[in-house]
């Protein structure tokens, strides 16, 4: 399946309000910002409003948002929306009453776990070998818009992160420099304890948390290594 640009440029919009989470956006900062057509951003604007991820604000203090919490919005979910079901055949969607009595339905599954885990770990490969830079502006940005405001904050780094101790050390004095400024009384630590999670970000105040994890990423794999599985079986005639 190929991605339409217009899907790649939904998939930037929600990604940029998702880590400015809770913080209006101007359509013309992020059309600047991603390279995006502000009159083709604007159209995606309204076509996302009208499915429920984001909101608009008008005035001099006007601007977009997203809608739904970041941990409740997947790739796969956000794709579908903008190009429909990505399924390659229609039991995928509707289920399949003849699952259990289907030859070929064991086959079809080993070949789609196996798929699944090697797409996962070619993933988590490249998540390892992302920039340096990039990685800590991307936790930067994440820890700036996410932060529980005037509280105590302990934050879980995934345990295959790339920053030393003297970079998380230079990000906290960073992001408390900036948050200062604003909510005097917020606090931020990061954790001894090792993350139960590989990838991402996990905020802790109290009882409540917030955590931004490679879960989206699976859910938005699964359904191309579905359709590779779809061809792979065209293509033997079984």
């Amino acid at each position: 399946m190929k991605i339409s640009k217009k899907t790649d440029y939904a998939i930037k919009l929600v990604l940029e309000l998702s880590l400015n989470y809770n913080k209006k956006l101007r359509i013309k900062d992020v059309s600047k910002k991603h390279k995006i057509p502000f009159k083709f951003l604007q159209q995606l604007v309204l076509q996302l409003r009208s499915l429920g991820y984001i909101e608009t604000y008008r005035g001099k203090d006007g601007g977009i948002m997203l809608a739904k919490h970041p941990k409740d919005i997947t790739l796969k979910e956000l794709i579908e929306a903008i190009e429909g079901s990505v399924s390659p055949i229609v039991c995928l969607d509707k289920g399949c009453s003849e699952s259990e009595s289907c030859v070929l339905y064991p086959i079809w599954e080993e070949i789609k776990n196996k798929l699944i885990t090697e797409i996962i770990e070619n993933l988590k490969q490249k998540i390892l070998a992302l920039n340096k830079t990039l990685h800590y502006t991307f936790i930067k940005n994440i820890l700036l818009n996410n932060l529980f405001v005037n509280e105590h904050n302990t934050v879980f780094l995934g345990k295959l992160n790339n920053l030393e101790e003297k970079e998380k050390n230079k990000l906290l004095s960073e992001i408390n420099q900036q948050i200062a400024k604003v909510y005097a009384q917020t606090k931020i630590e990061f954790s001894n304890q090792e993350a139960d999670f590989d990838f991402g970000v996990k905020i802790i105040s109290g009882k409540k948390s917030k955590q931004f994890l490679l879960q989206t990423f699976i859910d938005y794999i699964k359904p191309f290594a579905e359709e590779e599985i779809n061809k792979l079986i065209s293509k033997e005639n079984l």
